[in-house]
């Protein structure tokens, strides 16, 4: 089979796409990987054929310098461009794969009439239960409950995203989207969600009946190369009691007051 990947961002982002494309690879398939131009060597270290992004796409947000207005801009920069390069190259594959932030995923695997598998490493998805990741309100709130705040997440991001999105699905031909549903749908009702996070961790949520879902559990690189000291000094804190461990980590993010943020151990 021959399958497409498009995934962008930082590490968080791109490693466990690597380790996905290595197994791929390992099982027979072709495998195609479109990410920045900063992990160029490691797509060239597992040996998979691989498609660059522009360093502007992420430099920005290296930089911490990508502004709420000027996010929406960049979507559309990255959106257009994909919309007039992708086409020729994805009628060759039988499968796309793509990150939940790829806008251009629905679209360009609709109007090419192949299967789409939109990955999330969390509970991405429309929830009564779970509040989205970018407004994670405290629970329970007898107004802002976390269906509201979803609906509150799709009010704000569809005006400024529809015009990008219907702008190129007019281009393919496509019927365009009107309603505030047709926005949920197109993010996360179109193909398959395949949720990279251990089912241990959050319960399904009754909402995510109407979708298409499964829960893949983690992606490891394990060939990715790593310090193998801090690894042994790690596991050797692990085991030198019978205490549990409770281990905190956080995605890529910026920190306003470096000084007042710590880490204790």
């Amino acid at each position: 089979m021959n399958i497409f990947l498009i995934t962008r961002g930082s590490q968080g982002d791109i490693y466990p796409y690597l380790a996905v494309a290595a197994e791929l690879k390992r099982r027979g398939h072709h495998v195609a990987l479109n990410l920045p131009t900063p992990f160029k060597e490691h797509a060239e270290r597992i040996g998979v054929e691989y498609y660059l992004q522009t360093e502007e796409d992420i430099k920005a947000l290296m930089d911490d310098k990508l502004e709420d207005m000027a996010a929406i801009q960049w979507i559309g920069r990255v959106m257009d461009h994909q919309c007039g390069w992708l086409p020729d190259v994805l009628k060759n594959y039988d499968i796309l794969v793509s990150s939940n932030t790829e806008m251009a995923a629905p679209t360009l695997a609709e109007y090419l009439g192949i299967p789409l598998i939109r990955t999330a490493f969390s509970p991405i998805l429309p929830s009564k239960t779970i509040s989205p990741p970018l407004i994670p309100f405290p629970i329970p709130n007898r107004i802002f409950t976390p269906r509201f705040l979803w609906f509150l997440t799709r009010l704000a991001g569809f005006p400024s995203l529809k015009k990008i999105i219907n702008g190129n699905r007019e281009r393919f031909g496509l019927k365009p989207l009107r309603k505030l549903d047709d926005f949920r749908m197109y993010t996360s009702g179109y193909g398959n969600n395949a949720l990279c996070y251990s089912p241990l961790l959050v319960e399904p949520d009754p909402e995510w009946d109407k979708l298409s879902w499964t829960c893949t559990g983690y992606c490891f690189h394990e060939d990715e190369p790593y310090d193998a000291q801090q690894l042994k000094d790690a596991e050797d804190f692990i085991h030198s009691d019978s205490r549990p461990v409770v281990f905190f980590t956080s995605a890529a993010a910026s920190i306003r007051n470096p000084g007042n943020f710590s880490i204790c151990f």
